[in-house]
C-alpha cells in the first residue's frame, strides 16, 4: 500500500511538471533557456523513467543523482520566492504554470526526497558536486547572452533570461555578488540535506 502511494505521488509529480511546461507549447519553446523550465524537465524526465522502471533496489548512484535533480529544481523555488516573485507581473504570478513550476513541483520532489530516501547515501564532497548543473546553465547563459547576443523574445534583461545575469546592463560586479550569493545558498543546501541523510557509519 505504501508503494502504490508513493508510486501515485511520483506520477502527480509528473502530472504537475507536465502541466507547467505544457504552456511552453507551441510558440514558446524559446523559454526553455530559463533555469526554472530546464530544472523540471529534470524532474520530469527523472521520474518517468523511475515510475516505469519501478525501480525497488535504490542504489548508491541512484539516490545522489535524485539528490542533484532535488536541488536543483528546490534552486528554482528558493530563486523565484527571493529574487524572481518581487518583481514579478500579477498576470505571470497569478499563473498556474507559476505555481505548478515554482512551487508544486519543487516542493513536492523535496518533500518526496525527504520521506522516502534512506540515509548515508552521500559523500562529503556530494554537495560541490551537485553544484554541477547550475554551473553549466551559468556558463551557457552567458555564452549565449554575453558573446553570441541571442536574443530571448519578450525578455525584459534579453539576450540573458534573468536580471541577475544581466552583466551588460549591471557589469560583472553586481553579476559575481549575485553569483557568489546564489552558489553559496546552493551548496548550502546542499549540506543541510546531507546533514538531514547522514548517518555514521
Amino acid at each position: 500500500m505504501l508503494k502504490k502511494g508513493i508510486l501515485l505521488y511520483r506520477i502527480a509529480i509528473i502530472c504537475f511538471g507536465l502541466w507547467g511546461l505544457s504552456y511552453l507549447l507551441p510558440n514558446e519553446l524559446y523559454k526553455m533557456t530559463y533555469y526554472t523550465n530546464i530544472s523540471n524537465c529534470l524532474v520530469v524526465g527523472f521520474y518517468v523513467y523511475d515510475v516505469f522502471s519501478r525501480r525497488t533496489d535504490y542504489s548508491f548512484i541512484y539516490l545522489r543523482l535524485k539528490a542533484g535533480m532535488t536541488i536543483s529544481v528546490v534552486l528554482t523555488f528558493l530563486v523565484y520566492c527571493i529574487l524572481l516573485a518581487p518583481i514579478a507581473k500579477p498576470e505571470e504570478f497569478f499563473h498556474i504554470k507559476n505555481y505548478t513550476l515554482h512551487y508544486i513541483v519543487p516542493i513536492m520532489t523535496f518533500v518526496d526526497w525527504l520521506i522516502c530516501d534512506k540515509k548515508g547515501a552521500y559523500l562529503f564532497l556530494d554537495p560541490l558536486r551537485w553544484t554541477l548543473v547550475p554551473l553549466l546553465y551559468c556558463v551557457y547563459s552567458l555564452i549565449r547572452g554575453f558573446v553570441f547576443h541571442i536574443p530571448i523574445p519578450n525578455e525584459t534583461h534579453s539576450p540573458y533570461p534573468y536580471f541577475f545575469l544581466n552583466i551588460d546592463k549591471y557589469g560583472w560586479d553586481k553579476f559575481f555578488i549575485y553569483f557568489i550569493s546564489i552558489l553559496i545558498c546552493y551548496i548550502s543546501i546542499g549540506y543541510m540535506m546531507y546533514g538531514i541523510k547522514y548517518t555514521k557509519k
